[in-house]
């Protein structure tokens, strides 16, 4: 009985330290971009990654754990100082990370130069045949990405699961070729490689 007391005690210990939900990340994300309007950035974009239903932990250098609540979300805003140099802030369930200048500025240079390419949406899976029984990995691709684009006064957004992108052998993507040729999945391959390069780099504010 003891132990089990124990462990309920924990568990409320880590809770009432975390479990921030998707408002929490919300109002992180729009007082970080409030600060850039105020500061008359103007042009700039972010990207909203998640998985639904996963759920993250981590331990933070002040010794206290993090968990997502029901689904963990990975935000990164990309603008470009006034000085010309490319910039990237990550923000998830558990607070903000410092800002990192990019090496390269191909990442808003792209964005910039391909607005009006950017619209266009990326279309669902579909099959040439209509099928009975649903595709089979369907359920597992329960992972999307969300773009929101602001260039002054003007703002538009993307949404779409990974599973668009994909080609099923026995159940073929008609809009494979299609979604697979858009911009902003070439834009989303862009940030992975950025991701990567910079991952070791990355440090959660205090």
């Amino acid at each position: 009985m003891k132990k089990i007391l124990f462990i309920f005690i924990i568990l409320g210990s880590i809770n009432l330290n975390a479990q921030n939900d998707k408002k929490y990340l919300e109002t992180l994300v729009e007082e970080f971009t409030q600060n850039l309007e105020n500061r008359n950035i103007k042009n700039y974009f972010y990207t909203i990654r998640y998985c639904s239903g996963n759920v993250v932990m981590f331990k933070l250098d002040n010794g206290k754990r993090c968990m997502s609540k029901e689904t963990y979300y990975e935000v990164f805003i990309f603008w470009k100082e006034k000085e010309g140099v490319s910039m990237m802030k990550k923000i998830d369930n558990c607070g903000l990370y410092f800002s990192l200048p990019l090496p390269e500025n191909d990442v808003v240079s792209f964005y910039l130069s391909n607005l009006e390419k950017l619209r266009s949406k990326v279309k669902n899976y579909k099959t040439a045949e209509k099928t009975i029984a649903p595709i089979q990995r369907t359920e597992i691709h329960n992972c999307y990405r969300e773009f929101k684009f602001i260039y002054g006064n003007e703002k538009f957004e993307q949404l779409y699961n990974e599973f668009a992108l994909i080609n099923d052998s026995q159940n073929a993507n008609i809009n494979f070729d299609y979604n697979n040729s858009l911009v902003v999945v070439s834009l989303d391959k862009i940030i992975d490689t950025i991701i990567e390069q910079t991952a070791k780099n990355l440090r959660r504010l205090p």
